[in-house]
């Protein structure tokens, strides 16, 4: 019995040198073959002119003059703090409160008595607001549904009186989005813990005009309209030089917004030729799949900047194991972690290079579903494979977004350019009294050149209908068109001219629209 557990006790010692050798050579082999991986990458991506850190490709702050975020107002934004959570890991904040900031204080403001009284008046089932904020969103969401027009008309001059202490401010952002550039001075040697909290003023900002505008048109007050719809497609350009991902579909949603005023202002006949010709100026010098491209590469140059140290200590602090098998992954997989992360890191940067590459290609035929093909069947190929799932995660989380963003950048373009050609069209209207039968006519007086859908390369789709107004589209990304209309689906159906990108919510089809919305004739 003592012998055999000699032999017991041996053949466990040698085990356990054998799984420590195993694992120290699987230590060193990742880490050398990382080495030689990322250096390979890296020689391949220079000798193709690629930047791959901001330092290379964010451009030198421009001077204060033409900087839309060089004002006290953004400073605010720029003033951080360092914080500490339990587990020791640092976040960084922004030092004043919202409260406190001169682009929000209006919010905390509260109604005045006959604003209440007037809000109470229009909204009587509605809990009487704290604040401008909550009664701003209540009274928004109100006047997207009414069906009145008197009452209609109420609620709009009611939310422009509630809008009105943030005049000020806003007068000054449309001023300031007059300079030819913007720059946030964004903390990038904070690496993943870099704050963006300018993107989310930029949305605010860009919903709070977009309500406005929407007011202001319903008034009849149109050359105000114009004024702030010319400040909302200017705020569409902000976020433009920022490399990346999240500022990309942020500055998507601001631009939707800003087509969302345009669109209204032509649907009433609101604008006049020289609005209309500042907004295709506008309109024409926007091209989100360029942009979306060169936020792709910020992504690579955030990554390259990635601290593997960050993953250490978020595995070691916040991980709690509840089997033995979880404590030994705990225990080694950050010693893994700089191989594994080395390979990953020049997969990525080579993954990013090929994707840049295919999408500058498939320009002129469009990106659709087809596009995202190649994506989806990778992100399977690492999904199942549990050696690559553990090596190549970071890849594993970017595909999805990137093919969701690449059909954003399809889709909004598109529809940038459906709102281009129907101020060309509202431009052609008030000088014929009437739409043309075919687009041709648009050119040369009123666009130079007919623009392509970017979904498919080929040419918008339009009809002149009976009662003078027209139809507008382009087939939609799965390239199944329902002869001008949208699908039940996101994805399914045609792109509208002034109808939103229809989606799905809880395994719902939801829509608030299925009809075709057209220009109206006075």
């Amino acid at each position: 019995m003592k012998r055999l557990l000699k032999w017991i006790s041996l053949i466990v010692g040698v085990l356990i040198v054998l799984i420590f050798l195993f694992v120290a050579t699987l230590i060193a082999w990742l880490k050398w073959s990382g080495e030689q991986e990322w250096k390979q990458a890296q020689a391949e991506l220079r000798a193709k002119g690629e930047k791959l850190t901001y330092a290379e490709l964010v451009p030198p702050p421009p001077p204060d003059g033409d900087n839309f975020f060089a004002d006290p107002l953004w400073a605010e934004y720029a003033d951080l703090v360092c914080k500490k959570n339990e587990h020791g890991m640092e976040s960084w904040e922004l030092r004043l409160p919202s409260e406190k900031r001169q682009m929000e204080q209006w919010q905390f403001a509260p109604l005045d008595p006959v604003e209440m009284d007037r809000f109470h008046a229009l909204m009587p089932t509605e809990k009487l607001p704290e604040d401008r904020i909550n009664a701003f969103g209540s009274i928004r969401m109100q006047l997207r549904k009414e069906k009145d027009p008197q009452k209609q008309k109420e609620e709009a001059l009611l939310l422009l009186d509630i809008l009105s202490p943030a005049q000020p401010i806003l007068t000054r952002i449309a001023k300031l989005s007059e300079r030819p550039r913007a720059q946030f001075p964004i903390r990038y040697d904070l690496g993943a813990g870099a704050p963006l909290p300018q993107i989310t003023a930029i949305l605010k900002l860009s919903q709070t005009l977009n309500e406005k505008i929407f007011s202001e048109l319903i008034l009849g007050k149109n050359s105000e309209a114009a004024a702030d719809t010319m400040t909302l497609l200017s705020l569409g350009f902000i976020q433009k030089d920022d490399p990346f991902l999240i500022s990309f579909l942020v500055r998507a949603s601001s631009v939707t917004l800003a087509l969302q005023a345009v669109n209204e202002g032509i649907v009433r006949h609101a604008w006049t030729e020289s609005n209309l010709i500042v907004f295709q100026d506008k309109l024409e010098r926007m091209h989100l799949r360029e942009d979306f491209l060169f936020a792709l590469k910020g992504e690579r140059a955030f990554f390259n900047q990635f601290d593997p140290a960050v993953m250490k200590d978020a595995i070691s602090g916040c991980a709690t194991p509840s089997t033995f098998l979880e404590k030994v992954q705990i225990k080694v997989y950050p010693l893994l972690l700089d191989g594994i992360f080395l390979k990953d890191m020049a997969y990525h940067n080579l993954w990013i290079q090929r994707n840049v590459e295919a999408l500058n290609s498939d320009f002129p035929e469009g990106w659709n579903v087809a596009t995202v093909q190649p994506l989806d069947l990778e992100f399977k190929e690492l999904a199942n494979n549990p050696v690559k799932r553990v090596i190549y995660t970071l890849n594993l989380t970017s595909i999805p977004a990137v093919s969701i963003s690449i059909k954003k950048a399809a889709e909004i373009q598109t529809q940038v350019i459906q709102a281009l050609i129907a101020c060309a069209l509202e431009r052609y209207r008030l000088a014929h009294g009437s739409y043309p039968a075919s687009l041709d006519a648009l050119v040369p007086e009123y666009l130079s050149k007919l623009p392509k859908s970017p979904i498919n390369g080929k040419p918008m789709n339009y009809s002149l209908q009976p009662d003078g107004t027209f139809s507008l589209w382009s087939v939609g990304w799965n390239l199944k068109t329902l002869n001008g209309k949208p699908g039940e689906l996101k994805g399914d159906g045609d792109i509208v001219w002034n109808q939103p990108l229809t989606f799905k919510i809880s395994g719902c089809p939801q829509s608030s629209r299925h009809t075709e919305q057209k220009s109206q004739t006075p």
